[in-house]
């Protein structure tokens, strides 16, 4: 598969400069890659992100009902209590 010298290559790297303009100018994409994909992915957080805002809000709605009948049974069976 890779010879020594090859395999230190990929394993240690090089110490010759990257160039971005380069990797751009020999990259050849293949397959399935849409530019849509960042559509599909931003549209995934942001849902992702709805998704946990809407259970962040109905916690606390649970929880505050949950403490607005405690308190009202407190103070029905010992007078006020807050």
């Amino acid at each position: 598969m890779f010879s020594p010298a090859e395999l230190q290559l990929v394993l240690g790297g090089s110490d010759a400069p990257l160039s971005v303009a380069d990797w751009r100018a020999h990259t050849v994409y293949s397959g399935e890659f849409h530019v849509y994909i960042y559509l599909y992915v931003y549209l995934h957080i942001c849902i992702c992100i709805y998704v946990c805002v809407c259970m962040y809000i109905y916690m606390c709605v649970c929880v505050y009902i949950y403490i607005s009948t405690l308190r009202r049974r407190l103070e029905g069976a010992h007078g006020l209590f807050w």
